[in-house]
């Protein structure tokens, strides 16, 4: 694939820009999950994610199953049909400063259903490896690892978020905002892929840390991402 600028070789090398705009991305959305105005819709936003991310997998993949009888191909496809591509909402509401109720159901509701994705993606491919290779189905792989990388990239993000929240209280000019900023990006996504955790999961709590600690410190986070956003966006649209 030599064809063009963006060579194969090239767009490899640029798996970090990715990364970034990914955590950043992660990062938005969890900013954007406070918890006083989030708990008030509580009901709402579990129907919405279940007609999200449940609905879509369960059609996809009975659908699949139905006209080529295929397990592993229904699982799969299933799985990537409940995920949601964040980035363009994200995109909009910042570039808007949206605020109010669907706002912050739109985005509770993108934050659940990755966590969902995570989970029936998980899920299909240990079924998957199992079909393939003819062995019996794993319950630890397929359940329980995957509740726990969901629980460890929370707890990471909580734990790192929260430190980091006190920090950007005392920052007092936007270069100290961005800076702060981009360690926890980098630390939170390092450690993630240090002990095989969701980078995106540990990313988003971190940013919902920092939030509920401080309601205040959303405004700083849009003000400090609104600059960095758009270049690492269109990058990543490659």
């Amino acid at each position: 694939m030599n064809n063009g600028f963006f060579t194969r070789d090239i767009l490899l090398e640029m798996t970090v820009v990715t990364q970034i705009a990914l955590a950043l991305i992660a990062i938005s959305i969890g900013a954007e999950l406070e918890w006083k105005p989030l708990k008030s819709m509580g009901k709402s936003i579990v129907h919405i994610t279940f007609a999200g991310a449940i609905l879509p997998f369960v059609l996809v993949a009975g659908s699949i199953y139905l006209i080529w009888h295929d397990l592993a191909l229904s699982l799969i496809l299933g799985s990537v049909a409940s995920a949601t591509a964040p980035a363009a909402t994200v995109a909009v509401i910042q570039q808007y400063r949206a605020k109010g109720p669907l706002t912050s159901t739109i985005i509770a509701v993108v934050g659940l259903d990755d966590a969902v994705s995570f989970m029936f993606f998980a899920f299909s491919l240990t079924m998957v490896k199992s079909l393939f290779r003819q062995e019996s189905f794993d319950l630890l792989h397929a359940f329980i690892l995957p509740v726990w990388e969901i629980v460890l990239s929370i707890m990471i993000g909580a734990i790192v978020g929260y430190f980091i929240a006190r920090l950007l209280l005392r920052a007092k000019d936007s270069e100290s905002v961005i800076f702060i900023l981009a360690f926890l990006m980098f630390f939170v996504s390092g450690i993630s892929m240090a002990l095989n955790a969701s980078e995106l999961l540990a990313n988003m709590s971190a940013g919902a840390m920092v939030v509920n600690v401080n309601p205040h410190l959303k405004k700083k986070i849009r003000l400090s991402f609104s600059s960095l956003t758009p270049v690492f966006y269109a990058l990543f649209s490659f």
